[in-house]
């Protein structure tokens, strides 16, 4: 029983950077790319992760044509001028085959 317990609390980090929350980073770039509309905003973080095996790894994908995509932008310049780490919630690919972020947390 003891070895099964130690092997689900093993496996548990490993999970939580499935699709979905990853671990806190930094972010390192930001990129506006492709059509006027912002709807190609890309950001880079410290620690690129891909939990649905998107075609690419690096840049992930923010659409800036909403008002959440836009105050998720707006978190990500603030996160860059002020050195803070950001955890970003990642959901299936775009169809460049990049990482979505579906949501945006930063922290000190």
């Amino acid at each position: 029983m003891r070895k099964f317990v130690a092997s689900i609390l093993l496996t548990f980090p490993m999970l939580a950077s499935a699709a979905g929350w990853q671990p806190m980073t930094t972010v390192t770039d930001a990129l506006y790319e492709g059509e006027d509309d912002a709807s190609r905003f890309y950001v880079m973080f410290g620690s690129p992760t891909n939990p649905d095996g998107c075609a690419y790894v690096g840049y992930s994908r923010v659409n800036g044509t909403t008002p959440k995509g836009k105050g998720m932008i707006s978190m990500i310049m603030l996160a860059i001028a002020t050195g803070q780490q950001v955890q970003a919630k990642l959901e299936g690919c775009d169809d460049w085959g990049r990482p979505l972020v579906t949501a945006l947390r930063v922290s000190q």
